[in-house]
């Protein structure tokens, strides 16, 4: 056995089923029995100082983020670039790790430990977040806030139908404020209709930027094209293509609300005539009044929002070689 052997297994006290603690121990036990030497780790601060130790040392295999995507993103902003992290998904959607198609069962998760191929991905920078997943501003983020802000133990899907349906009800859907800026010369844009420009202003190049202002009610960041309830808002976000992947619909109210719902859930919303998406290299979001806005599942805080691109930030552990999107390239020992 080489003699980077130390595996740190990271994991969120409040993600996941309550026989968390027992599956971890039996994941502790069978990478000891394959000569891995594990250490179980819930604090934040403490795993930084490990990881940033024993992979100095040359000793640190890889690090497991045992959680949500929510734990995933934490784990990520501690270690370095070339820190390896494996995905043991224990959360609520596990949006990352069905992508990536990994497992917790012990066996077939172990053995990629051993094999430790892996995969680099974008990661998006948010107000000084990690994002790996998406990022969503007003009424998704509103039901986030209430999610957590009311949580009692551990979150299920279930927990999101009152929020949700009292969101609904009393959200403003105010208009936001979107500046597009592209440093590759152009803003590449699809959508069902031509935008007026109260909906998006014209461009304007300056140092060989070019910026774009859009104001909608609805806007979507994503890394990846999965979203929570097995939807895919922005279904060609790539997280290798080192560009933001930025949706929105144009349509106010809650009715608009009601027919985006049911078009996505038909993926056929990418032919409403109120949806448009486009690449670029940073975004702002600002509102005229308090907006929240969502990282990767967990409330971020409030508007106004910076977000950019880090391209190939995050080195992830492969899965039986083959996840959506992935192109065989990226991969490496």
């Amino acid at each position: 056995m080489a003699a980077d052997r130390t595996v740190l297994i990271a994991y969120n006290p409040k993600a996941g089923a309550s026989d968390r603690q027992a599956l971890l121990e039996r994941l502790s036990t069978r990478l000891r029995d394959l000569g891995l030497l594990p250490c179980l780790i819930a604090d934040l601060a403490e795993l930084q100082q490990q990881a940033t130790e024993l992979e100095r040392r040359g000793e640190l295999r890889l690090v497991v983020a045992a959680g949500g995507d929510g734990t995933v993103a934490a784990v990520a902003e501690r270690v370095s670039p070339d820190t390896v992290i494996a995905v043991f998904p224990l959360g609520t959607e596990n949006l990352l790790a069905k992508w990536l198609g990994s497992t917790s069962d012990i066996e077939p998760f172990c053995r990629a430990v051993v094999r430790r191929e892996t995969i680099a991905i974008d990661a998006l920078l948010a107000n000084g977040r990690l994002a790996l997943i998406t990022i969503g501003v007003g009424f998704d983020a509103e039901v986030v806030r209430q999610v957590h802000c009311n949580r009692r133990g551990h979150i299920t899907k279930w927990s999101y139908a009152w929020p949700i349906w009292r969101t609904f009800w009393y959200y403003a859907f105010p208009t936001l404020q979107l500046t597009i800026t592209d440093a590759a010369g152009g803003l590449a844009t699809m959508s069902g209709h031509e935008p007026s420009l109260a909906e998006v202003g014209e461009a304007a190049v300056t140092d060989g930027l070019r910026t774009q202002k859009w104001r909608v009610p609805w806007v979507f960041v994503a890394n990846l094209p999965s979203y929570a309830g097995g939807l895919s808002i922005v279904p060609q976000a790539n997280p290798q293509d080192g560009r933001l992947d930025i949706a929105t619909f144009s349509g106010s109210g809650r009715l608009r609300g009601l027919g985006y719902a049911f078009w996505i859930a038909l993926r056929r919303h990418i032919y409403c005539r109120d949806f448009r998406s486009t690449t670029a290299d940073r975004l702002r979001i600002e509102a005229d009044r308090e907006v929240g806005y969502q990282i990767d599942g967990d409330f971020g805080g409030v508007l106004p929002l910076e977000i950019r691109v880090l391209p190939a930030r995050v080195r992830l552990l492969r899965f039986d070689g083959k996840a959506d999107g992935r192109s065989p390239e990226m991969a490496g020992r």
